[in-house]
C-alpha cells in the first residue's frame, strides 16, 4: 500500500510540475505584447519599376517580383534596384532556382531564361499548354508539365525529352531522394492517390497506388513527406542501397500517426535533419526526416486564419505569419516577437509579403514601393553575398543515381558522328543515360592514362580500347551539347590534368559552348593556365578570352562578371602582343556592353 501511495506521490508532482511548466510558457508568451507595424516607423522604403503582379520570389542576394504582368525586376535585400527585364508578354508562370537563374512561361507558352543579372539567355516554343510552374529538378534542368505532359529542358536550352501521360491531378509534381520525379495523376484507384515516377531522363520507372488519398506533398533530401486526407503523414523514399539502378524503387520510410495535415499545411526545413509542418489552426511539429518522430510541438494561437501566408526558419526561430500577424517562436515553442499585420486596404495596401533573410519583412504595394520593417537580428545581417563577391570555391560534385558504372571502355562508336548528330537533334530521351555513361567513361580512361606514370604502367589489357587524341577531341566535341552537369564536372576534372595542349584548347572550345560554372571553377583553371602559358601562344590564349566571356555571359553573377574582368586585364601587360590585346580589349566591350 505504502509502495503504491509513494508512486501516486511521484506521478502528481510531476504533473504538478508539468503544469507549471506550461503555466510558466504560458505567461511567458502572455507577456509579450502585439505591436502594431502600421505604428512603427518603416526600416526602409524601396521604389520598384511597376505595380506587383505575382508573388515575390527570393534569390540569394533579395527578391524577384513581377510587374505589371511583363517585367520582372530584382532588388537587393538592401533595397537597391539591380535589373529590371522586359518579356515582353504577360508572365504566366515563374521559377528561381538555386543559382539564382529564373525560368519564365509566357501567355504565348514560351519558355525562358534569365540569368542572375536578368539577361535572356534563351527562349523555346512549348508545344502544349502548361499548367503550372517550371520545377527545378536534376542538373539544373527544369519540368514542365501540362494536362497529360511532362517535359524537361536542360539549362543550357536543350529540350530532353516529352512524354504523354494520363491526365494529371491538381498536386504539384515533386522531386524524390534520387532525383526522379513523382507526378501525380488525376484517376484514382478506389479512394486512392495514383502517381508516375518518372526519372531525369523521361522514362516511367515505376506507377505507385499510395494507401489514400493524397491531400499535400512535400520534397526534402530523403524523399517526399506526403500529407493523407485521414490527417497522417508518410515519407515516399527511394531505396539507393542496392546495387543496380532496376532496385532503387520506392517505399515508405515511415508513417506518422500523430500529425495532423491538410491542403493548407505549410512546411520548411529547420535544423539538420529536421523539418517543420504547420497546419493553420492546430500545430507546428518538428519531424526528424529520418525516422519520421515527431520531436516537438506547439500550437500558434494568432496564426487562426484558414491559410499561412508564409514560414521560415533562421537562427533557430520560425518567422510565420499571414494576412492578419506575424509571429516569431523559438525552435522550443516559446513566444519571442507578435506583430499585427498592417491592413491591406490602409495605408500601405499591400498585395503580397515576404520575409527576407536579414530580418526583414516586406510589404509589396499598388504604389510600386516595397515597406520594410526590421523584425528580427539575425545571423545574416551582415554575411557577404557570392553573388557580388568572388569567393573561391570547388562546386559540389553532382551525383548521377543513373549512371551505374564508368570504369569500362566503350567502342569507338560511342562518340561518332551519328552519336553528334543524335544530340544536336535534341529530344533522346532515355539514349542520354547510355551517351553520358559512355562519354563519361572515355574521359575518365584518359584521366586514368594521365594520372599513371609511364614507367609503372601495366601491360594493356587485349580488350582495352585504345584513344588517341583524335578519338579524345571528338568527345570534347559531344560532350558540351549534351548540357549535362555531371559531364561538365569530369570536363573540369580533365582540363586539370591533361597535359595535352591540342586537347587543352579543345576542352577551352567544350566551356564556350556549354558555360556552367556556378562557382566560379573554370574561370580559377582558365586563370591559371593562362599565368603558365607562353604569350606567344596566340590560339590557346584566344580561345581562353572567349571562354572567360561566355562564362561570365551565361553565369551572369557580378561576381564572376568581376573575376573575368580582372583575368582579361592582364593580357594587358607588355609580354602580350598587340593581337592578342585587341582580343581582350573586344572581349571586354562586348562585356560591358550586355549592361549585366
Amino acid at each position: 500500500m505504502y509502495i503504491k501511495r509513494y508512486k501516486l506521490r511521484k506521478i502528481l508532482v510531476s504533473l504538478a510540475f508539468f503544469f507549471a511548466f506550461l503555466t510558466s510558457i504560458s505567461a511567458q508568451d502572455s507577456d509579450i505584447k502585439s505591436i502594431k507595424l502600421d505604428e512603427l516607423d518603416r526600416s526602409a522604403v524601396f521604389v520598384t519599376g511597376g505595380y506587383p503582379t505575382d508573388v515575390p520570389h527570393k534569390t540569394s542576394y533579395g527578391f524577384i517580383c513581377v510587374q505589371d504582368s511583363k517585367f520582372i525586376s530584382c532588388t537587393s535585400k538592401s533595397g537597391q534596384n539591380l535589373w529590371l527585364t522586359n518579356l515582353k508578354d504577360k508572365i504566366k508562370f515563374y521559377t528561381v532556382t538555386k543559382n539564382d537563374f529564373t525560368y519564365v512561361i509566357t501567355q504565348k507558352n514560351q519558355l525562358s531564361l534569365l540569368n542572375p543579372s536578368g539577361l535572356t539567355l534563351w527562349t523555346s516554343n512549348l508545344d502544349f499548354i502548361p499548367s503550372g510552374a517550371p520545377l527545378q529538378g536534376f542538373e539544373d534542368r527544369v519540368y514542365i508539365t501540362g494536362e497529360n505532359t511532362v517535359a524537361c529542358w536542360s539549362i543550357g536550352s536543350e529540350k530532353k525529352w516529352k512524354i504523354s501521360t494520363e491526365k494529371q491531378g491538381i498536386l504539384k509534381p515533386r522531386v524524390l531522394n534520387d532525383a526522379s520525379l513523382l507526378v501525380f495523376m488525376a484517376e484514382t484507384v478506389g479512394a486512392k492517390t495514383k502517381a508516375l515516377r518518372i526519372c531525369p531522363y523521361g522514362a516511367v520507372i515505376e506507377e505507385i497506388v499510395f494507401q489514400g488519398t493524397v491531400l499535400n506533398s512535400f520534397s526534402t533530401e530523403d524523399g517526399v513527406i506526403l500529407a493523407f486526407s485521414d490527417g497522417k503523414i508518410g515519407m515516399c523514399s527511394v531505396n539507393d542501397k542496392k546495387d543496380g539502378i532496376k532496385n532503387h524503387m520506392t517505399f515508405s520510410k515511415w508513417v506518422n500517426n500523430d500529425v495532423f495535415c491538410n491542403s493548407n499545411t505549410m512546411y520548411c526545413k529547420a535544423s539538420k535533419g529536421m523539418c517543420a509542418l504547420f497546419t493553420p489552426n492546430d500545430r507546428l511539429y518538428l519531424i526528424d526526416l529520418e525516422s519520421g518522430i515527431t520531436k516537438g510541438s506547439f500550437s500558434i494561437p494568432a496564426i487562426n486564419k484558414n491559410s499561412c501566408l508564409s514560414i521560415d526558419f533562421i537562427d533557430e526561430k520560425f518567422v510565420i505569419f499571414d494576412q492578419s500577424s506575424c509571429v516569431i517562436y523559438s525552435s522550443q515553442g516559446k513566444l519571442v516577437r507578435e506583430f499585427v499585420m498592417p491592413s491591406q486596404s490602409g495605408k500601405y495596401k499591400w498585395l503580397y509579403a515576404m520575409f527576407i533573410d536579414n530580418g526583414i519583412l516586406c510589404f509589396f504595394s499598388k504604389d510600386w514601393t516595397v515597406s520594410a520593417f526590421k523584425i528580427l537580428s539575425t545571423s545574416k545581417e551582415n554575411e557577404v553575398s557570392t553573388y557580388d563577391f568572388f569567393k573561391a570555391e570547388l562546386n559540389k560534385r553532382t551525383k548521377n543515381y543513373f549512371i551505374e558504372n564508368i570504369d569500362y571502355c566503350p567502342q569507338k562508336s560511342a562518340f561518332s558522328e551519328e552519336v553528334l548528330k543524335t544530340v544536336k537533334a535534341y529530344d533522346y530521351g532515355e539514349a542520354e543515360i547510355e551517351i553520358t555513361s559512355d562519354l563519361a567513361a572515355v574521359l575518365n580512361e584518359r584521366m586514368n592514362e594521365t594520372k599513371t606514370v609511364q614507367s609503372t604502367r601495366l601491360e594493356d589489357n587485349i580488350f582495352k580500347v585504345n584513344y588517341s587524341s583524335a578519338d579524345i577531341e571528338k568527345v570534347l566535341k559531344i560532350a558540351p551539347e549534351v548540357h549535362s552537369i555531371y559531364l561538365q564536372e569530369l570536363l573540369i576534372e580533365f582540363f586539370k590534368t591533361e597535359k595535352d595542349k591540342t586537347l587543352i584548347t579543345s576542352a577551352l572550345v567544350s566551356f564556350c559552348s556549354f558555360a556552367y560554372d556556378p562557382t566560379g571553377e573554370i574561370l580559377l583553371e582558365i586563370e591559371r593556365l593562362i599565368r603558365k602559358t607562353n604569350p606567344t601562344d596566340k590560339y590557346l590564349l584566344e580561345v581562353s578570352i572567349d571562354a572567360v566571356y561566355e562564362i561570365c555571359r551565361f553565369m551572369g553573377r557580378p561576381a564572376l562578371y568581376s573575376k573575368g574582368k580582372q583575368i582579361l586585364s592582364n593580357f594587358f601587360y607588355p609580354q602580350y602582343d598587340e593581337k592578342t590585346k585587341a582580343h581582350a580589349r573586344a572581349i571586354l566591350q562586348k562585356l560591358a556592353d550586355l549592361n549585366m
